[in-house]
């Protein structure tokens, strides 16, 4: 509908004007909601809204249902592959429900998340999907998370948290650091390094638990002096390499994600250790950049597409369908997977 060469937007009482019924009539039936109308003026109304291009107001709809279509997302590192693989599916999973996504980057500080957390309440979004950073684990603020999630429906993502009602949907990561340490023993390695992310992180203490559950059935005795904590980046991976290539028996090394395991191999490179031939190196995350390299990490894979998958059918479950199935509440722990690459090596 055009007026002045401007167009103005159509209005349910101008389809319901074409179709020659009330404009109640036509909200029931776009809204797929009860109402008594034969399947010719249902499919004419339908129709009409189609070549008429009406477009719905989702400010008045919004209103209605006392919801803001609008969902929260808050992760640690957004230039981490890792993170942005899954905010991007959490984005497009969520466009498919008619959801807005606010997507905010923490950088790793607590302080920050609880800034935003304030921002996403001031917004009134209807949920929370949440990748806690580093700093939240030395704070353990788990009463800060019990108050918010009272107030918005929320899912915490990737990091465990222990003692929180929120559900959660991670990867196994004790047996993530069990399955990357028992393979690299079934080709032949011992001396086995770890650059780990801190042991207050809860993920990388299970790691570590795995890592040493495997050592101890082989009964390879555990060398504390070759785990090495990094912050799980690429300049720390870098950085921190010497700590373990200086004990010139290690033959093979578990980094805490793909992003420290370059950038290990690269300082390794660059003082002359070959990699597999010198040592073998495994990552975590299995990130898309693998697909594309000429030596392609041995990594753990963590799907980001499943967790946002789990993420997002759960939370959209509370939301719209105030589901008390136990299910929708209750923890997804999935199953880790390794994919060989070309940095590890039978000895």
């Amino acid at each position: 509908m055009k007026k002045g060469g401007g167009t103005l937007k159509v209005r349910l009482k101008d389809i319901a004007k074409a179709a020659g019924v009330s404009p109640t009539t036509v909200s029931l039936v776009l809204n797929n909601r009860p109402v008594r109308v034969s399947d010719n003026t249902r499919k004419n109304i339908l129709k009409l809204s189609k070549e008429l291009n009406y477009i719905p107001n989702q400010q008045a709809r919004s209103l209605a249902k006392n919801q803001t279509n609008m969902i929260g997302l808050i992760v640690p590192n957004i230039e981490n592959p890792f993170f942005a693989s899954i905010a991007t599916s959490i984005e497009s999973l969520l466009t498919e429900y008619n959801y807005i996504t606010i997507i905010m980057n923490s950088n790793d500080s607590h302080h920050s998340e609880k800034k935003m957390l304030e921002k996403m309440t001031a917004l009134n979004v209807d949920g929370l999907i949440i990748v806690y950073s580093n700093e939240f684990f030395f704070t353990h603020s788990v009463d800060y998370i019990q108050k918010k999630k009272r107030a918005i429906p929320t899912i915490l993502l990737d990091r465990y948290i222990e003692d929180v009602e929120s559900p959660q949907v991670y990867y196994n990561n004790e047996l993530s650091g069990y399955i990357t340490t028992k393979f690299l023993i079934s080709i032949g390695h011992q001396n086995i390094g770890m650059l780990g992310a801190n042991e207050t992180l809860i993920n990388s203490r299970h790691r570590y638990k795995g890592y040493k559950k495997a050592l101890k059935e082989h009964n390879i005795a555990i060398n504390e002096d070759w785990y090495v904590e990094t912050a799980i980046t690429f300049e720390d991976g870098y950085n921190k390499a010497d700590q373990i290539l200086r004990h010139g028996e290690v033959t093979s090394v578990i980094c805490g994600n793909d992003l420290s395991a370059l950038g290990f191999m690269r300082r390794a490179e660059e003082i002359g250790c070959r990699i597999p031939d010198d040592i073998s190196v495994v990552g975590h995350d299995n990130i898309e950049l693998n697909r594309y390299s000429s030596k392609p990490l041995t990594s753990i894979e963590q799907n980001p597409r499943k967790l946002a998958e789990y993420a997002v059918n759960k939370l959209i479950n509370q939301i719209e369908h105030k589901s008390t199935n136990h299910s929708f509440y209750s923890d997804i722990i999935l199953e880790p997977n390794l994919v060989i690459g070309k940095t590890t090596k039978r000895l």
